[in-house]
């Protein structure tokens, strides 16, 4: 470390002889300077990580999951503009996205604040002074001083602390796309939720709209004597059944649209959404790629290892913060009685001092900060492979829902189809005399049940699709990656 001190000298001659030994220490320095440019400390290497070949929840053979990636607007694949129109104005109102620009900027000031201990500083200095003594002569005293401070850094620990900073930057930035490809994923989720919990009431509403119909012809028939008031009974147990299901729909409706108008930066009184129904949008399909592409694609790993890098590179610095430090100064300065004497001859002053400092007793703080330094970093390094085994987990678990809730979806529609035809079947014999009201009752319940258990498969199929394409990075692109972080900045 170079630090310049400002010299006090009482003549031109006595500071060109006190420099002479100094300069000798500067050259001893610069010296010393230059044999240990070998000796600065490597950054520790980040860890290797080994990735599957596959994913075991696909049928399409390895080598042939190649996908175009990344897709920039991915939700278009649904067909729905309304989708889009939500998703541009969560990317452009939500606050989170917004506070994970403003510790983009936090970042970057970081960075120019650890890049200036590499930098020489200079200050400049003046005062002016009156003395005297009982009985005596009173004088005044002015100086003018310009000092320069800086720091050898023999060991890179100052480059080592930009280093840090530098990746933090990069983290930061890498966060904040997480955050916007979590944000995009959920506004999605929840559009999508919101459309099946209307496609849900809209099925519970004409189920009750139904049972109602068929309790008045109960009423019918009992008035006539054709039928006992158990049977209506147990029509009406029905009908006030269905009744009872629709408030929790209706409740979960309006709790996802505003969980919705958050995600928009809106209040929840100002959010509209004109929904429609969830079978005319499209379930789009998706090659996930390869397991390790995903070091690449999502900016969640891109994070960890940023941190990773960063940590090594404060162990790097704590380290050299150990090692002896070269500081040399050199300062001037203009000093009179009077204020026009500074601009006459022998007014001027200077200095050059240097000096090697090594901690001798410090109570183990160095020691401890190197060790808090070496415990971070390994803590990062299980961080970091505890996200890949993650996004292993993202991707096979949605690989996984979509191939069984396909299956799952066909049956349960089979399901359904036989409900409807045996609810018309023993609708039609009991009609004409020849089933009991029971066999017509457990049909038409089996009905309900099944049309209920077929809406939340196709929400489960679309929740699903969202989520693979949120565990395989989204619309993120790597090599974009830095123009993204600096517009989010700037548009904030």
């Amino acid at each position: 470390m170079l630090n310049v001190e400002r010299g006090r000298m009482k003549d031109g001659g006595g500071a060109r002889r006190a420099s002479l030994p100094r300069m000798k220490r500067i050259a001893a320095a610069v010296m010393i300077a230059s044999l240990a440019g070998c000796a600065t400390m490597a950054a520790p290497p980040l860890p290797e990580q080994t990735m599957p070949a596959g994913w075991k929840h696909t049928d399409t053979p390895r080598g042939t999951l190649e996908a175009s990636w990344p897709d920039p607007s991915w939700w278009n694949n649904f067909g729905s503009p309304e989708l889009v129109s939500l998703i541009q104005s969560a990317e452009q109102n939500n606050h989170d996205l917004a506070a994970a620009g403003h510790r983009i900027a936090q970042a970057r000031g970081n960075l120019r604040v650890a890049q200036s201990a590499s930098a020489p500083t200079l200050d400049l200095s003046a005062n002016a002074g009156r003395s005297g003594s009982d009985g005596g002569s009173a004088g005044n005293s002015f100086r003018v001083g310009l000092s320069a401070n800086y720091e050898l850094d023999l060991w890179g620990k100052n480059r080592a602390i930009g280093d840090a900073a530098g990746a933090s930057l990069s983290a930061s930035g890498y966060a904040r796309e997480t955050a916007r490809i979590t944000v995009v994923a959920d506004t999605a989720a929840a559009y999508f939720q919101i459309l099946s919990l209307s496609d849900r009431l809209d099925t519970a509403q004409q189920q009750l709209a139904n049972a109602r119909e068929f309790l008045k012809l109960l009423d019918v028939q009992r008035n006539a004597g054709a039928i006992s008031q158990l049977e209506v009974e147990r029509q009406r147990n029905l009908v006030a059944s269905l009744e009872a299901s629709i408030p929790p729909i209706v409740q979960n409706r309006e709790q996802t649209l505003d969980a919705l108008a958050v995600l928009l930066g809106v209040t929840p009184q100002e959010i509209r959404v004109k929904g429609g129904s969830l079978s005319d949008l499209k379930l789009p399909s998706l090659a996930p790629g390869l397991p390790s592409e995903l070091l690449v694609r999502r900016p969640d790993l891109r994070k960890a290892e940023a941190d990773l890098v960063a940590a090594g590179a404060n162990l790097q610095a704590a380290r050299a913060a150990m090692l002896p430090r070269v500081e040399l100064s050199v300062g001037s300065a203009l000093q009179a009685v009077t204020l026009g004497g500074l601009t006459g001859p022998g007014a001027l002053v200077w200095s050059l001092a240097s000096g090697i400092f090594q901690s001798i007793f410090d109570g183990g703080r160095l020691a401890g900060q190197r060790d808090v330094a070496d415990a971070r970093r390994n803590e990062l390094i299980e961080n970091y492979r505890q996200a890949i085994l993650v996004s292993l987990r993202d991707v096979e678990d949605a690989l996984v829902a979509l191939k069984n809730l396909t299956q799952q979806q066909e049956a349960q529609q089979r399901a359904l189809d036989h409900a409807r035809e045996a609810y018309r079947l023993a609708e039609v014999r009991w009609r004409a005399g020849a089933q009991d009201f029971t066999t017509v009752l457990d049909a038409q319940r089996s009905l309900i049940s099944a049309e209920a258990a077929l809406d939340p498969i196709l929400s489960a199929r679309f929740d699903a699709t969202v989520a693979l394409f949120k565990a395989v990075g989204g619309d993120w692109n790597a090599t974009a990656q830095p123009v993204v972080a600096q517009a989010a900045v700037e548009k904030k």
